[in-house]
């Protein structure tokens, strides 16, 4: 289908139209992009944070300038979570192809601009603006006197609301932390606010930055490889700590289409899943992580054998590699055997809440360029893990879907599912999508079954009751 091409179903599609990033390869999705593609490793010596006595001095470290042209929301010191992600927003909204539209325009009607209450943030991140507290912190500590502003920084939602600020979104902001699966998270979610018709548009993505807490909080576990890693490899040691942020913009395709604005992919499904299994440590034969994927096919339509690429979670640590391929036969049977499977994670590190949104971000411009990005410095194959990693140089594929893991500490799984964009069918001739949804809600309604609260007013609902009733006899 050509991708001009008007469709029945396309009001019920969503698309990526815009994208931006800020890695270790540099500020800016071209720079991203040229990096893995050749399989240049940006995991080198950290410069700005003190290294001793952790069990590397090397990270994915952002090391050239991303300052933002949004003015700094408050006269403190910078935060580099926020700054990245404004700068990755910044080309990813000026590369969308949609404008924000001032107050009053027609809501949901396709055009060029989308009116700004029509336009949704969800931001991913594990840490937030944690530098910012931290230096807070450090003043205390050292006998000054700390700016305390410093910690409205810290939660995650606050650079939400910064994106939203910055460019004047008026509709849902969002901010999601389930660790390293956020990123891919917030793409899901915010693919369900278009979904659901809460938005036509969504500014959405995951930051990350390095700081103290951080390195010291993955050293104790004993989960730094001393070189860069090398997920998938025999001998892999651990994981290597990245920083930056990656943005997408997404939109209902038929605003696309009006906009002329390029699609570089269709958001075709995405699945959830818990492990329950263990604080830190993937369930051995990834039950859970399976069971994300098989959502994710199902919700899109997709059959196992049609997947092309994975980009995978693939972190480089004993336990997750193995794990995560147990989870990619499991859900894909037989198939599992010929598909591509890679991580991003070997050039730029893991980072962490930002980690769901980088990697999408490759899958997509994998999809778009029809090539299989490598999974640099791998060295010899394990048996543990045996799937097809596309070692060292990246390979020309001819591929209409692609999917993009996330696994977290405790299982948080999730899993997102891509297409090229027009690949999946249009709906039948004369069908409603929005009358169907309508109709799913009013059959299958949402009903309460239990009820808990623990308050200064007793540890059960009826204690709470009992006094609301009481204060109201007053």
């Amino acid at each position: 289908m050509a991708e001009g091409t008007q469709t029945a179903g396309d009001a019920d599609r969503v698309v990526v139209t815009g994208l931006g990033a800020v890695t270790a390869q540099g500020v800016g999705v071209a720079k991203l992009w040229e990096g893995v593609l050749a399989g240049q490793v940006a995991i080198r010596p950290v410069k700005n944070l003190p290294m001793d006595g952790y069990r590397t001095a090397l990270g994915g470290e952002v090391q050239e300038p991303a300052i933002p042209a949004y003015p700094w929301p408050l006269d403190v010191g910078r935060e580099p979570a926020l700054d990245f992600a404004l700068v990755a927003a910044e080309e990813a909204m000026a590369a969308c192809g949609i404008g924000v539209g001032t107050a009053g325009g027609a809501a949901g009607a396709p055009a060029a601009l989308v009116p700004a209450q029509r336009w949704g943030v969800v931001l991913g991140s594990c840490n937030g603006g944690l530098v910012s507290g931290e230096r807070a912190l450090r003043d205390e500590l050292a006998g000054r006197q700390p700016d305390w502003r410093h910690t409205l920084m810290v939660s995650p939602q606050a650079i939400a609301e910064a994106l939203g600020a910055a460019f004047g979104l008026r509709g849902p902001v969002l901010s999601v932390n389930t660790a390293c699966a956020s990123g891919a998270h917030a793409i899901a979610h915010a693919t369900e606010l278009i979904v659901t018709g809460q938005a036509d548009a969504v500014l959405v993505g995951g930051t990350d930055a390095f700081s103290d807490v951080v390195f010291a909080g993955f050293n104790s576990l004993e989960s730094l490889a001393v070189g860069p890693a090398a997920p998938y490899s025999k001998d892999r040691d651990g994981l290597s700590l990245g920083e930056g942020a990656g943005m997408l913009v997404l939109v209902r395709a038929d605003i696309a289409r009006a906009a002329g604005a390029r699609m570089f992919a269709e958001v075709l499904g995405y699945g959830f899943s818990a492990d329950g299994y263990h604080p830190t440590a993937p369930h051995p034969q990834g039950a859970g992580a399976a069971r994300a994927i098989t959502a994710a096919l199902s919700r899109a339509g997709v059959a196992a054998d049609e997947v092309g690429y994975i980009n995978g979670h693939g972190t480089g640590t004993p336990k997750n590699d193995p794990a995560e391929s147990n989870a990619i036969r499991a859900a894909l049977g037989e198939a599992a055997g010929t598909v591509a499977l890679s991580s991003t994670k070997s050039m730029v590190g893991h980072l962490l809440g930002a980690a769901g949104a980088v990697e999408s971000i490759v899958t997509i411009l994998a999809l778009d360029g029809q090539v299989a990005p490598p999974t640099a410095g791998f060295t010899a194959a394990d048996p543990q893990c045996g799937l097809d990693v596309v070692p060292n140089e990246a390979r020309p594929l001819a591929m209409d879907v692609a999917v993009s893991n996330n696994f977290a500490f405790a299982g948080a799984n999730a899993s997102v599912v891509f297409g090229r964009p027009g690949r999946r069918p249009a709906a039948p001739a004369g069908r409603d999508r929005q009358r169907d949804r309508q109709r799913d809600r009013d059959r299958d309604p949402v009903v309460i079954t239990g009820l808990a609260a623990l308050t200064p007013a007793g540890t059960s609902v009826a204690e709470l009751w009992a006094a609301y009733q009481a204060a109201g006899s007053a």
